[in-house]
């Protein structure tokens, strides 16, 4: 049995529409989708998770279940402790240790100090959400062999089509930079933040492979590093949208400004590129 935490999510969600099938169940707790195989559960209730886990007996676990947002992780340290350090604690702790974990963790891990960080690079994380993405790695890697950890940065798809059916808000940015530009309304992004982007489908189709990989560990996942001017930019032209009226360069004070992230371990052990 394959279970998905965060399956009303937007990479939740879409993992569960692929491989949405009588050995996949879905987990939720707020906003049902419209999609089969799926049950609700409470979990920062550690009964509630007892009983689906005693119920489903899962052999793999895809954990997308957090609280993924680094500001408000920030300024709701409880809510973020619970619903990111909390859930992980309670399903780590209740699954049989030969259970097969896929964890997706964050760039957020490093501090952007290192040119080309690989899974060996000391993590340095410089935010709470950082550091929470750091304390479920470690539980996961000390109760199971069999793990993948999954270390992403800006998820987006290719457009807002195939998310149009769930029932929330969607918080990509680059997503809600595409809409505006369609919408003929301005967007700003910025020309000197640079990450390692994920596309949603390919994201997707990685996963799916992952349920029968044994090559287990932690892989850095993602394009190769560009400004999310540029990346919006891109999209737009794969788009045919009209971008040069309503997207504007401008420059940003995140922290940090250059986040990249050495793939080449991932690329080289199962034959996948993130574009």
């Amino acid at each position: 049995m394959i279970c998905i935490t965060g399956s009303s999510g937007f990479l939740g969600f879409s993992l569960l529409k692929k491989i949405n099938n009588n050995n996949t169940i879905g987990i939720y707790n707020k906003n049902k989708p419209n999609i089969n195989n799926i049950i609700k559960c409470d979990l920062t209730n550690k009964s509630e998770v007892k009983k689906m886990i005693n119920h489903l007996k899962p052999n793999i676990l895809i954990h997308l279940a957090a609280l993924p947002n680094p500001r408000f992780n920030e300024s709701h340290k409880f809510d973020a402790k619970l619903l990111n350090v909390g859930i992980t604690e309670s399903l780590v702790d209740l699954l049989d240790k030969d259970t097969h974990l896929i964890f997706t963790s964050s760039d957020v891990v490093l501090d952007g100090s290192h040119s080309f960080p690989d899974e060996d690079t000391q993590t340095s994380p410089k935010t709470y959400h950082g550091e929470l993405k750091i304390q479920c790695e470690n539980l996961i890697k000390e109760k199971f062999d069999r793990y993948h950890i999954i270390r992403l940065s800006t998820i987006h798809s290719n457009y807002d089509d195939n998310i149009s059916t769930i029932n929330k808000p969607i918080n990509s940015y680059i997503n809600i930079a595409l809409h505006k530009v369609k919408s003929c309304q301005n967007v700003e992004a910025f020309t000197n933040v640079k990450r390692c982007f994920t596309r949603l489908d390919e994201l997707t189709s990685f996963l799916e492979n992952l349920v029968v990989d044994s090559n287990y560990g932690t892989y850095h996942a993602g394009s190769k590093m560009t400004s999310y001017y540029e990346r919006i930019l891109m999209l737009c032209k794969e788009n045919d949208l009209d971008y040069r009226k309503y997207l504007i360069p401008i420059e940003g004070n995140v922290k940090p400004l250059m986040q990249n992230l050495n793939t080449s371990k991932l690329e080289k052990t199962f034959k996948f590129k993130f574009s």
